[in-house]
Order: structure tokens, then sequence, then C-alpha cells
């Protein structure tokens, strides 16, 4: 048996030009780590009122639909404040539901 493994051993070195082989489980079909860098809510410190609706008009698609936060960068919980808002903006009439071509 011992024979056998060693010869196997070498067959694989002389394959691999003599590097060592690598286990399958360091070899993962996974993204490599990377570290995200840390991105400025735009609307920190801002007054997001139903009221300005110059404002919430930048957050909302040509449909009328609200933006999602990783598209505009918004911190969650300016993003559940801008939500409110356009909401609020919505029921008061300022703004429409949706927007008609």
């Amino acid at each position: 048996m011992a024979n056998y493994r060693n010869k196997r051993v070498e067959e694989e070195d002389e394959n691999n030009g003599g590097l060592p082989q690598i286990p399958s489980s360091l070899l993962s079909s996974k993204k490599p780590f990377t570290v995200s860098k840390s991105r400025k809510c735009v609307l920190d410190g801002a007054d997001v009122s139903y009221k300005n609706v110059e404002l919430l008009s930048k957050y909302t698609s040509e449909r009328g639909r609200i933006l999602p936060a990783r598209i505009t960068n918004i911190s969650a919980v300016n993003q559940r404040r801008l939500k409110e808002a356009i909401r609020h903006s919505r029921y008061v009439g300022l703004m429409p539901f949706v927007k008609m071509n």
C-alpha cells in the first residue's frame, strides 16, 4: 500500500510541475473578500418633510414609484423617513400616486 501511495503522490507532483495540490475546499466559487467603501447618506441633516415636494420627487421614478435605497445611497433610517414623507404628501394631495404619460 505504501508504495502505491508514494507512486501516486509522485505522479501528481510531476503533473503539477512539482507544486503542491491545493485542497478543493479552498477553491470555492465565491467572490473574493472585498472591503466596501462606507457611503455617506445624502439626506443626513436634511429636512425630509411631506411639504418639500421638490426633494421628494427626486426619489421617485418616472412612474411615481419610490426608488430603493441601494440605488439612491440613502441610509435605512432616512429611507423610512423618506417613505413616510412621500406617503403623507400623496395622501394630502401634493404628489401624485402614479405619473401617467
